[in-house]
Formats: structure tokens, sequence, C-alpha cells
């Protein structure tokens, strides 16, 4: 009986560019099922995703000598994080896999955070994943190590001011906070009134590409980023003409 090809992945993560950097990274998994990375690459400091994606992804291919015929994946970090770099990377992504007949598979951002705080200390057990702060909000997930990932993937969060985030860490054995500079102030505060322990996220394509091996694939036109709320367009023309 023959081993299966190795899958060739491209992985994505571009979701937060204004707390980490923005990265993409080529792999594989090979005949005995363990992932490979081949190359990563990081964005060139730019303001404009779309001018700096394309340059990033031919880079990271080529130095893992392949072509982009050669993809059979491409995992994608889907947020939530900024409405612009969310919606370049999955047109992207759908771009790619449309030219190339790749299969997409959907990594929620919270559990790339999640997975590099378990990497760093093997003593959490379950954090709480806070992004895409606003007007008081945020996006949270709250994530257990031992927990499917795949559930969790299904369930990835949702938008929530403080009296949300109080009950999520009154209902769950939270160790962390993963949350960046943007948290609102409000929990900030309340969360060193409760010294509950917070870190800020780590998010890279490595971490994207690792994920994406337990996560089911999809059709292009089935990828969609994960929206925090509604882009600014749409919430100002509600309140225009409801």
């Amino acid at each position: 009986m023959t081993s299966p090809p190795p899958l060739i992945t491209l992985a994505i993560e571009t979701s937060n560019p204004s707390t980490c950097d923005s990265e993409v990274a080529v792999g594989r998994r090979n005949h005995s099922g363990a992932g490979e990375l081949l190359s990563c690459q990081t964005l060139t400091p730019t303001n404009r995703h779309d001018d700096a994606l394309a340059p990033a992804i031919d880079r990271a291919v080529r130095q893992a000598g392949l072509t982009p015929g050669d993809l059979d994946r491409i995992a994608v970090s889907v947020g939530p994080g900024g409405f612009t770099s969310l919606r370049i990377a999955v047109a992207s992504a759908k771009g790619i896999a449309l030219a190339t007949g790749a299969r997409c598979v959907a990594v929620p951002t919270a559990l790339i955070a999640a997975s590099r705080a378990f990497e760093q200390d093997d003593d959490l057990g379950c954090v709480a994943v806070a992004l895409a702060s606003k007007r008081g909000s945020a996006w949270i997930a709250v994530i257990d190590r031992t927990s499917d990932l795949e559930t969790q993937s299904a369930a990835a969060g949702e938008a929530m001011d403080l009296a949300g985030l109080a009950q999520v860490i009154d209902s769950h054995r939270v160790d962390t906070v993963i949350a960046d500079e943007h948290l609102p102030t409000p929990m900030r505060e309340w969360l060193g009134k409760q010294a509950i322990a917070m870190a800020p996220p780590a998010l890279g394509a490595a971490q994207c590409l690792d994920l994406s091996w337990e996560l089911p694939e999809r059709a292009s036109v089935e990828l969609a980023p994960i929206y925090p709320r509604p882009p600014e367009a749409v919430r100002k023309w509600r309140e225009l003409h409801g």
C-alpha cells in the first residue's frame, strides 16, 4: 500500500497588523503525518497589505523550492482582526485556490493566539483571547487546552462588553487573558482588580500552518473572515437610514 503524497500548504497570518507582524509560511505534511515548515516570510512593512501580501507569498513559495501549482491547501487566519487585512487575505487565498485547485482551511485567529500561549507555558489550561477591541467591546473566545480543536474552531467567540467578559471569567477557569494594548480600559482595569494575568497576543504563520492540519478543508467559496462587528460603512448607513 503506497503512502499518500505530502500535502503542500500555504499559511497566511495577516489578521492583526497593528499588533503583530504579518507573515506567510509554506509547509507540508509528510508521509508519517508530521508537519514540516519549509519557509516563512514576513511582509515588508507598508500601509497596504494588498501591495505586500502577494510578493511575500511569492518569496515563500520560491524559498520552499515550489511553484503556486504545487499548493494543495491554503490556510488563512480568518480573524477577528482588521477589516481590510482580513478581506485581502481571504480574497487572495480564494484567488490562488481558484487558479490552482487548492483547498482552503479557515483558522480562527484566537486559536493561533492560544496555541502560542500554550506552547510558551505548559501550566496554562484555559485562556480567554480578546481581539478586535473597539468602542468598549472586544471579541472574546475561550480556548481550553484539552478541548477538541475542531469543536473550538466552530465556536470561535463573540463580541462582548465588560459584563460579558466578567461572565466568561466567572463561568470558566480562565488562567490568563490574551489581549493587546487596544483592550478597552474598563476591561483592563477590571482584570487588574481581579488579579487575572494578562499577556499580549503572539500570532504567526507557522502556528496557523500547524493548526490547519487538524481543521477541516473547505471549498474556496466557503472561506470567509470573522468580522467582530459590521463594517463602519454598514453601521453609518444604518444610523442614517435605519
